[in-house]
């Protein structure tokens, strides 16, 4: 190798090592802010959904059911005069099981039969829903489960609940880029985990015990539907602007 060579060589390599950092620092990923937030929105409820259960027992599953469906027959008399509708109710299920017993050695022997029959309600007439239960139990309903309530339309509250998450996760944004000294870029990527709907109803089982003493009717306290969302935002960071 000449020196001419030698000293291209030498030259090359300088010029070599001085591109890879600067290669290194394009490839770099630029500053970002990232932010979540969280939105909440409550709407009344619309309707409520609910069972009313009967339950029999007997020798045989044959006068159990016939027993169970005596019961039933008086419990939807009831209902219906209390003010539901007859589209309310939705559906009816019947179950008939045997019991059994054992003895210390396994031994297993057929005490009778039981009948559980389910009927499901779904109604709108939510002022009427402590008259329909205190009835449904009076004509001999074993049981009422706790009412479930919900709203038709969900859409416009969880609109507004992921407005408000976004109003949230930039807010949150903006602190943290000021005190970083910067200002919030374009928006470079949003995303949402969905919307939640919850209601918290009272066990109407809980508020009968409680006023059935006083001889007074069943009330059932509906809850307000509560609509959540939250969003993960990332925005690009613009340094020393305020």
């Amino acid at each position: 190798m000449n020196r001419n060579t030698s000293i291209a060589a030498v030259a090359l390599v300088a010029i070599l090592g001085a591109l890879v950092p600067a290669a290194h620092a394009a490839d770099a990923a630029p500053p970002q802010v990232t932010a979540g937030g969280s939105g909440e929105v409550r709407i009344p409820p619309t309707h409520a959904s609910f069972s009313v259960s009967i339950q029999t027992s007997a020798q045989t599953s044959a006068a159990a059911a016939a027993e169970n469906a005596s019961i039933t027959k008086d419990v939807t008399t009831a209902l219906l005069a209390a003010g539901l509708a007859r589209d309310e109710l939705k559906a009816s299920r019947l179950n008939v099981n045997a019991v059994w017993d054992y003895s210390k050695t396994g031994e297993r022997h057929r005490r009778g039969y039981t009948a559980i029959n389910a009927l499901l309600i779904d109604t709108k007439q939510l002022d009427k829903l402590g008259a329909v239960i205190d009835a449904g139990l009076e004509a001999g309903a074993s049981s009422v489960s706790s009412p479930y309530f919900a709203a038709d339309d969900r859409g416009a509250a969880r609109h507004q609940a992921l407005a408000l998450a976004v109003a949230a996760a930039r807010d949150d944004a903006e602190s943290v880029a000021k005190a970083a000294g910067g200002t919030l870029g374009e928006l470079l990527d949003a995303g949402t985990d969905g919307a939640v709907y919850a209601g918290r109803p009272e066990s109407p089982m809980f508020m009968r015990s409680r006023t059935a003493e006083a001889g007074a009717a069943t009330e059932v306290i509906s809850s307000d539907i509560v609509v959540s969302a939250h969003v993960n935002m990332r925005w690009a960071f613009l340094a020393g602007r305020r």
